[in-house]
């Protein structure tokens, strides 16, 4: 047998079926052609797809042509819940995936399957499309392999180990986390609203592995934890300034980027219903092939005081946020810093019954003049009302 893959056959408008554990052979030509009213000049079955697996035949229609349905239910002789989908390609006249290679999840293994075409007379007009999700690279052929890139691979452990040193009060922690984040046209524009998302929109995905230790614990009424660590990022999304854009738009631009960093968050808790936290993060940054890192901050420091009363219906909310001027280039290519945030904010809500309730927010009280991203103020003094309902 096979072991490694079998080729189902394939034929008129691009379906095929690959399994990885069966021997599959092309059926006889002459098998079931009754059953169809016209014959594919470049198939002479009267079935878009013929196989033999197993020894047991199946015969598969074509979804835009004259050709049968299929005899046997494939899923009846091979359960669906025994193999896994690999989709080349999602689209067609209809939207209809054109590409399923199915593979048995028992086999699947690092290595290479290879596939061939053999099923028609004559060269076919149409091309397998396979994308590679990792670097969104795009690859035609009629034959080739599909395959395990070691160069993609990355190790993306969750490990953490502590020892209470004093009890509650102190204990000591380390640990190594992998991470792997996808970076679609979504989270980008959620995180930079100005990006530009007509055809120069860049999607990678981002590789963190973090090295990491710290204390943490309580005592009496104080909650600490504190850490310094170690990241790498592998295609971290910085953002530039798309100068060929009158609109100002930006750019992502790629790079793998060492950070070390120092955290640290204190909560007390000096009296009933009142919170004071404090959150200090500091990242220093160290790009590979650029000269920063564009629009990313190094320094954030939020200190927020709530509290609850009327029968914790009402809820006051003074909150300060502290932040770097992030690195930019300007229009001549030159790196400068945008000026830093200071923003003091005040805030309300009141529950006037279980599922709505009523806010007000007076937001940046300090007027602070700044610009987050480049060419792009902020918001000075203003205020936020509202009602909000739950169901």
């Amino acid at each position: 047998m096979k072991k490694i893959i079998s080729l189902l056959t394939v034929v008129l408008f691009s379906t095929f079926l690959l399994f990885t554990s069966c021997d599959v052979e092309p059926l006889d030509p002459a098998i079931d052609t009754s059953r169809s009213s016209t014959t594919s000049t470049n198939n002479t079955s009267g079935y878009a797809m013929t196989a033999l697996i197993n020894g047991v035949p199946f015969n598969a229609n074509n979804p835009f042509g004259n050709n049968e349905y299929s005899t046997t239910n494939i899923w009846d002789y091979f359960p669906l819940a025994d193999f896994t989908m690999l989709q080349g390609r999602q689209g067609g006249i209809l939207g209809n995936p054109e590409i399923n290679i199915w593979l048995k999840k028992s086999d699947i293994a690092v290595g290479t399957y290879g596939f061939v075409f053999n099923s028609y007379s004559t060269t076919p007009s149409h091309y397998i499309d396979l994308i590679d999700t990792f670097t969104q690279d795009a690859f035609s052929t009629i034959e080739g392999t599909i395959g395990y890139n070691v160069d993609n691979f990355d190790l993306l452990p969750d490990l953490e180990a502590s020892y209470a040193l004093l009890g509650a009060r102190l204990a000591l922690f380390g640990g190594w986390k992998g991470d792997y984040v996808k970076n679609s046209m979504e989270k980008l524009s959620d995180y930079n609203p100005y990006i530009s998302t007509f055809g120069k929109l860049d999607l990678r995905n981002t590789v963190y592995n973090q090295y990491y230790g710290g204390v943490r614990g309580s005592i009496g009424i104080i909650e600490y934890n504190g850490q310094i660590g170690y990241k790498n990022a592998k295609d971290l999304a910085l953002f530039q300034t798309d100068t060929s854009d009158l609109r100002r738009r930006f750019i992502t631009v790629y790079d793998t980027v060492d950070i070390f960093n120092i955290e640290g968050v204190i909560t007390a808790r000096p009296f009933k219903n009142f919170e004071l936290t404090g959150a200090v993060t500091q990242n220093i940054y160290s790009p590979k092939n650029q000269a920063k890192a564009w629009h990313l901050p190094n320094l954030n420091v939020n200190i927020t005081a709530t509290y609850l009363t009327l029968e914790d219906k009402l809820r006051l909310k003074a909150e300060l946020y502290i932040e770097n001027g992030v690195p930019f280039l300007d229009e001549n290519g030159t790196a400068d810093n945008l000026n830093g945030l200071f923003d003091l904010s005040f805030g309300a809500d009141y529950q006037l019954a279980k599922n709505f309730g009523i806010f007000l927010n007076l937001n940046n009280v300090a007027g602070n003049k700044r610009q987050r991203w480049a060419n792009y103020p902020t918001y000075g003094i203003n205020v936020l009302g509202g009602v909000t309902a739950r169901f």
